[in-house]
């Protein structure tokens, strides 16, 4: 049994095997293996199980916060086995008498519990761990280990991903509001009114300036003619106006007519994260010119991604629209006051503006 399962004897003499190097040196489909093998209970001692839960958690702890692709599904079942196992001696140790219990199966349980903890799913886990056991037997006890492990995590944190993504500041939104957020928070309560606007017809010139000096990923696009100052015509991405500047997609004079459109090809062959205006280079005399955006602006593809709302709109509506890349916030005359991004609807944003209010900072109608 011990040369089917590849027992590793490392350093040892001949006929015997090293625990660590069986659980450890090997690899993670083979230590699984082992510990969820059955009939085992003395396969492992309690201080190679304590030492090998020690050195794989604090290692998977490290490893999930630096820039590789390492995984934590897979690290949790290990330490949960660790951990399974673990019991299941303490449980022999307690009823010497009885020869019911499993360590096997205890590292079953221990995985699930892990498992249920860190990422706290409950149906598809209890369905993919069935599927590794193929016994239906142990469905009650899984289901009943993740239920409570994921009831335990809940008191104290949120998942660990969800953790993660809070950590990293990224605006995932929740589908639905909680609760105790009133939806009579409005839009102009939410909304940036600091905006980077651009003309139909805008200036090489501005348009480098504004790349230049600003991170955002998305420019309103205003009609200035006829005394309106920031009537909403569309929206610009930057990649757009990069990709734009570097095939020169220029004209002499505000008045001259539009160069051809580019092919959708033209966008594709420059990538979205290694283009930048950096890498823009223009000849003398091009900032002079002027670009023509309405052959380009995101409204004349209107999807569900961009939408412009106003200002009274409530909170609600907005944040059930979770899915945009932006919302953009206009008075009624049409003309773009705001600009709504998925960080502006985060819940401890959200939650601020709550609290400021019942503290009595009125938030504006």
């Amino acid at each position: 049994d011990d040369e089917t399962r590849e027992l590793i004897r490392f350093t040892c003499p001949e006929g015997e095997y090293n625990e660590m190097a069986t659980m450890l040196f090997t690899t993670q489909e083979q230590g699984i293996k082992h510990l969820f093998s059955r009939r085992t209970n003395n396969e492992f001692t309690p201080f190679a199980l304590v030492s090998a839960f020690l050195l794989y958690f604090s290692m998977a702890m490290v490893t999930y916060g630096v820039a590789v692709p390492s995984g934590l599904f897979v690290p949790s079942i290990m330490a949960g086995t660790f951990c399974g196992r673990l019991m299941g001696q303490a449980m022999q140790s307690i009823f010497p008498h009885y020869s019911g219990i499993d360590n096997g199966t205890y590292a079953l349980i221990g995985a699930a519990a892990m498992l249920g903890g860190c990422t706290r799913m409950t149906i598809s886990l209890t369905v993919i761990l069935l599927e590794v056991t193929n016994d239906i037997q142990f469905l009650l006890p899984i289901m009943l280990a993740i239920m409570l492990a994921k009831y335990i995590g809940d008191r104290f944190n949120g998942p660990l991903y969800d953790t993660h993504v809070k950590l990293k500041y990224i605006p995932i939104l929740e589908p639905e509001l909680k609760e105790d957020i009133p939806i009579t928070i409005r839009a102009s309560n939410v909304m940036t009114h600091d905006l980077c606007v651009l003309r139909e017809d805008e200036s090489v010139a501005n348009i480098m300036e504004t790349l230049r000096h600003t991170t955002h990923n998305g420019f309103p696009v205003v009609d200035a003619t006829a005394g309106r100052t920031r009537c909403l015509k569309g929206l610009m991405l930057r990649h757009t106006l990069l990709v734009m500047l570097h095939n020169r997609v220029f004209k002499p004079l505000i008045d001259s007519p539009s160069p051809p459109v580019l092919h959708t090809d033209a966008f594709r062959h420059i990538s979205k994260n290694r283009f930048f205006i950096e890498h823009v280079t223009l000849s003398p005399g091009d900032e002079a010119k002027y670009m023509d955006l309405r052959p380009y602006n995101l409204f004349r593809g209107l999807g569900l991604r961009h939408l412009p709302v106003g200002m009274s709109m409530c909170h609600s509506v907005a944040y059930n629209s979770f899915a945009l890349l932006l919302l953009l916030t206009v008075d009624a005359r049409k003309d773009v006051v705001g600009i709504i991004t998925a960080k502006d609807l985060l819940e401890e944003v959200v939650e601020e503006l709550c609290e400021n209010e019942r503290d009595g900072v009125h938030l504006e109608e």
